[in-house]
């Protein structure tokens, strides 16, 4: 254990050890603070342990603690507190904001008591838990980087002021952000958290739900009118051609589901957005399916893109969808960009049951875009010809 007590001057005493804080780094194992401690900027300092305060921090610089962070007094400055360990770390700040606060160590890391955050949020890696009874909080202009799916808030985060707003929220080890696009109100607080469903929702009949959580808003003060919004989920590409993913919003989880409509997907690895242009004003949301259109006579669709490496199995293959078309004289073909043949399938069995998976001669294409074209008969007899291009991405 090291302790700062107060000399002359800038210098400080650790015991065991002396250092000068106006050098380019300081490393060093736990610390208790019993004075005034000031960090300046371009000053890294490195903990690897624990860290208590019991004195008073200006932090200017850069914080990195492998440790749990303890600060029973005071805390200011436009510095970095970065929790960076291998393992579970636990912070508490004494209702003292954190300029940038940035998540960059593998493990759980714990939020106790209010946690403001008035600059930046930075989410690398490693997950935050906060419980019921802790925030996480970020002031009216305050940023996030980050969030994926080996980083994110497990539990509530809670956003202050109106406009873009982006929670990187996630539950029991699945990531599923959502963004405020555009919040109106009276100065409102606004929390988002992820569910479990543990009951059917009441959809329309024609809506089966597609996901087992949903989304929770809470405005927590001031008031809040509506929001357009984007929620992350892993969706199939294929559901791009058949538009059956809806966003659907409630006052309560045992209430009413109603879709808000004006819904599209935009596609990535390894999550896509099903966004809403329409203004949401509830506060529970879900996503639905709409019944299927494979079992209406006269459609069909053809996925355009797939990625050998994506995480989602059904990104890795274009496959071929619905009942319009007949078995015989089916052909599908691909080519290189000098036009040369690099896949065909004439079975449209083999395209609705395996697909694609973007390999030549058991090799993998390199990433690009492959001219494609499909002959078929439907089942009425009409001839089809459809061309494109299939985007292959590794």
């Amino acid at each position: 254990m090291i302790k700062l007590q107060r000399l002359y001057g800038p210098l400080f005493i650790l015991t065991q050890s002396v250092a000068l804080l106006s050098a380019h780094s300081v490393f060093a194992q736990s610390i208790t603070n019993q004075t005034n401690l000031f960090i300046p900027q371009g000053l890294e300092l490195h903990l690897d342990g624990d860290f208590v305060n019991e004195g008073f921090i200006q932090n200017n610089g850069s914080f990195f603690i492998t440790g749990s962070w303890t600060n029973t007094n005071v805390y200011q400055g436009t510095g970095s507190l970065t929790l960076n360990g291998g393992q579970d770390q636990s912070v508490f700040n004494n209702k003292n904001a954190v300029y940038d606060f940035r998540i960059d160590g593998t493990g759980m890391k714990y939020i106790t008591d209010l946690l403001p955050v008035s600059n930046r949020l930075e989410l690398t890696l490693g997950v935050v838990s906060i419980s019921d009874r802790d925030t996480l909080r970020l002031s009216n202009g305050a940023s996030i980087v980050g969030g994926s799916t080996v980083s994110y808030v497990d539990g509530a985060l809670t956003h202050e002021g109106a406009g873009y707003k982006f929670f990187p929220i996630g539950k029991n080890g699945g990531y599923y952000p959502v963004e405020l696009l555009n919040i109106t109100g009276i100065q409102p607080v606004t929390e988002m958290e992820i569910f479990e469903l543990s009951t059917r929702p009441n959809v329309p009949a024609t809506i089966t739900p597609y996901s087992n959580i949903y989304w929770q808003r809470k405005t927590i003060s001031g008031t809040f009118t509506s929001s357009p919004l984007s929620i992350g989920y892993t969706i199939p590409q294929y559901y791009n051609y058949r538009h059956m993913i809806d966003i659907l919003e409630s006052t309560s989880v045992d209430g009413d589901f109603s879709l808000i409509g004006n819904t599209r997907v935009e596609y990535s690895d390894p999550i896509s957005s099903v966004i809403s242009d329409n203004g949401a004003r509830g506060d529970i949301f879900i996503l639905g399916e709409s019944i299927p259109r494979d079992g209406i006579p006269g459609e069909f669709y053809l996925s355009t893109s797939l990625s050998p490496v994506a995480s989602n199995p059904d990104n890795r293959f274009v496959r071929v969808f619905g009942n319009k078309l007949a078995e015989k004289e089916f052909q599908f073909r691909v080519f290189n960009r000098w036009g040369l043949m690099v896949y065909e399938s004439n079975s449209l069995g083999d395209m609705i049951t395996v697909g694609w998976d973007g390999r030549q001669n058991g090799e993998y294409l390199s990433s690009g875009a492959y001219p494609y074209i499909l002959k078929a008969l439907t089942k009425d007899g009409e001839v089809i010809e459809k061309k494109g291009v299939i985007s292959v991405l590794n």
